[in-house]
């Protein structure tokens, strides 16, 4: 999947998975981020999906806000039986590429500040980074819907211009 081609389809993406997480609090809205050491991970349905949603302390007052889309659960029990996964977080999972195949179909992720009024913000110019996509789950990335941040904002995004 090349990066530039596939940007605004990882970008309605991780827009649908951080709308999720801010509206289950998914995400520490408490500004400071020093005492944040652990990362958490959750699992979650986007557009019909099984997704695993985790961040972690990024420093610099940011988190890492990172989306396993297209997993499979029963695959990754296996794998957390035999040892192969650890946990839930991280960009990716921590598994072999072989194996990462056959558990996640895609792997995105971006940087979220916590402001000192307690909202959020994606940091680091917005930027939403791909990391791993499955060639057969690319094509489900174009049914995704359109969809507006919720509870947080991404700098320097333009709004359309009202026509009068």
């Amino acid at each position: 999947m090349k990066r530039k081609r596939y940007a605004q389809r990882v970008e309605r993406l991780m827009i649908l998975a951080l709308n999720e997480a801010i509206k289950i609090g998914f995400i520490p809205v408490k500004p400071g981020l020093d005492n944040i050491m652990e990362s958490e991970g959750t699992e979650i349905t986007i557009c019909g999906k099984n997704t695993v949603i985790n961040w972690s302390n990024a420093g610099r007052g940011d988190l890492r806000f990172n989306v396993w889309w297209d997993y499979t659960p029963e695959r990754c029990r296996i794998y957390f039986r035999k040892g192969m996964l650890r946990d839930l977080t991280g960009t990716t999972p921590d598994v072999t590429s072989h194996v990462l195949r056959s558990i996640v179909g895609l792997c995105a992720s971006c940087y979220l500040c916590i402001l000192e009024d307690g909202s959020i913000q994606l940091s680091r110019e917005g930027e939403f980074i791909y990391e791993y996509a499955r060639t057969d789950t690319v094509h489900l990335l174009d049914d995704l819907p359109d969809v507006e941040p919720s509870g947080y904002s991404i700098p320097d995004r333009h709004e359309p211009d009202a026509i009068n």
